[in-house]
């Protein structure tokens, strides 16, 4: 499991694009909330890279 860059924390999937797992347009992630990572901070959000 990946963790976070800043507090070494453990993300979690994004819950609204499902992960990665949705596909946006042209079958690329375009999701705000994780920066289309697919994958969240608890504490920093998409912005945990």
């Amino acid at each position: 499991m990946s963790q976070c860059r800043k507090c070494y924390r453990p993300v979690h999937d994004c819950p609204s694009c499902n992960g990665g797992r949705a596909s946006g347009m042209f079958g690329k992630l375009t999701c705000s909330k994780c920066n289309n990572t697919g994958s969240t901070c608890n504490e920093h959000g998409g912005h945990w890279k």
